[in-house]
């Protein structure tokens, strides 16, 4: 009996040491091999199309991002959270790409490297390429609200990093212009109908937006011309008419291979040089019987086949207009249309007064019906950049730009950011920007951490103890 028990005993204990060596051999396997799998119900922890984009033009360029971050005050309550979602941001840039190093850098302890980098507060970080630098502070990386335990950071700067990758990636930083003196609507507006949502994507890119008002700027006796830095042009629902000398300088800047976009509303007007194009701004408001309830003048778009439009339809992105303008096309020597939105079949152009809006036979339009179209324009002039063609984009909506459409239809931002990117003429490839809404994360404060670490490090052993000596215990029994 005696040889038997020991016997199993060695058994036991060969088989413990086994396990053990199994273990270790599956953690040193686990360090040197990482794998991260997403388990969240809409890819929480997975980086953007947008930020991968940005890596892959990082690799392309050979180039290393260095970012170094810094970690929050150390008596703020949301301390430890912010600190664990930014090492962990990080971390999936530096897995994504051999070409970024992160460091982490607790600002209490180590104000050596913040003297060293000219960093001044808590929570920041510094991306660096070659001798080339950009800073991001705390509140481009979280956004705060108040919670039962104080205020509670929540990781908003990944598309921050990727900016920053970006602009360092092509430190000639484009220029967007922005058409003002026809009673546009300003872009940084603080009243009602505000567009920040454009104004954070277009920063997202790493682009300088300028408001422009092309007669006031070209000063007594001169012709207008557009800035010769600009990359595009765009204007955001002019309510009155250029002058001639405008409409030529904009046609030259079309002719010369650069970008010009046109967002009208119904009732109003498009300049000649649109005009000569072959786009036509027709009477009524696109509806459809898709719409983004409640409101019934809001449809849901559907996409043309288009660079701009493609991520859009792959990933079933919804661009939505509200009271949108219905364009027409005619066909027009050394011009390449291409349709960007419109209606469904179903849709309709409404020139009625009825509510709520209804289809009318002999009153109004069948559809589908046409909201954005984009152009790509053959130069005329011999002069011109070779190798280069005018582009321009047409969309009989403003709303879509708004913060409320922006931030509320899945696909707007996206439409957006990708029709700039096509008119700026940039390399970097059309992707989806940003990811859905209501993602749903667990969140645990240091106590609750604590009671895990507990539970792993004490209370999984106890457990297994017990089960040994249960086990044991009935063996001898037998």
């Amino acid at each position: 009996m005696s040889e038997h028990r020991a016997a199993g005993g060695w058994n036991e204990l060969l088989v413990t040491a086994l396990l053990v060596a199994s273990l270790a051999v599956v953690v040193e396997l686990a360090d040197r091999h990482p794998v991260r799998v997403d388990l969240t119900e809409e890819g929480a922890e997975t980086l953007d199309p947008d930020t991968l984009a940005s890596l892959a033009m990082l690799e392309a360029a050979g180039s290393e991002a260095r970012i170094t971050a810094f970690s929050a005050q150390a008596r703020d309550p949301g301390a430890a959270l912010h600190d664990r979602e930014l090492r962990d941001r990080l971390a999936l840039l530096e897995q994504a790409s051999p070409r970024v190093r992160v460091r982490f850098v607790d600002f209490d302890r180590d104000r050596v490297t913040a003297e060293q980098l000219g960093v001044s507060r808590y929570g920041g970080a510094v991306v660096e390429i070659g001798d080339q630098r950009v800073d991001l502070t705390d509140r481009d990386l979280f956004h705060y609200r108040t919670g039962a335990t104080g205020r509670e950071p929540s990781f908003i700067g990944e598309a921050a990093l990727a900016a920053a990758i970006r602009r360092l990636i092509s430190p000639d930083r484009r220029t967007l212009v922005l058409l003002s003196g026809h009673g546009e609507t300003p872009i940084f507006d603080r009243g009602l109908g505000e567009l920040h949502g454009l104004a954070d994507r277009a920063e997202e890119q790493g682009w300088t937006v300028r408001t422009v008002d092309l007669l006031r700027d070209a000063g007594p006796g001169r012709a207008p011309v557009v800035p010769s830095d600009a990359a595009a042009v765009v204007a955001i629902g002019p309510r009155a008419p250029l002058a001639p000398s405008e409409v030529q300088a904009l046609r030259s800047f079309l002719g010369d291979g650069g970008g010009v976009g046109w967002f009208v509303e119904p009732r109003g007007e498009l300049p000649s040089f649109l005009v000569e194009l072959g786009v036509g701004l027709e009477d009524g408001i696109a509806m459809d019987p898709a719409t983004q309830i409640p409101h019934l003048d809001r449809p849901l778009l559907r996409y043309g086949r288009h660079p701009i439009t493609e991520v859009l339809g792959e990933q079933d992105l919804t661009t939505v207009a509200a009271g949108a303008a219905g364009l027409s096309t005619t066909p027009t020597d050394g011009v390449e249309v291409s349709t960007l939105l419109q209606t469904g079949p179903r849709g309709w152009l409404e020139r009625g007064t009825e509510q709520p809006p209804t289809w009318t036979e002999g009153e109004d339009e069948p559809g589908p019906v046409l909201v954005g179209v984009a152009l790509g324009v053959i130069s005329p002039h011999p002069a011109a950049r070779p190798g280069r063609r005018g582009r321009v984009v047409v969309v009989g909506d403003v709303d879509l730009l708004r913060d409320e459409l922006i931030a509320g239809a899945p696909g707007n931002a996206t439409f957006v950011t990708n029709t700039l990117r096509w008119l700026m003429g940039t390399e970097t490839p059309m992707t989806r920007v940003g990811r859905p809404r209501r993602v749903r994360t667990l969140t645990l404060d240091e106590h609750q951490l604590d009671v895990v670490r507990l539970w792993l490090v004490g209370g999984m052993p106890l457990l297994a103890a017990l089960v040994g000596v249960v086990v044991s215990r009935t063996r001898r029994t037998r």
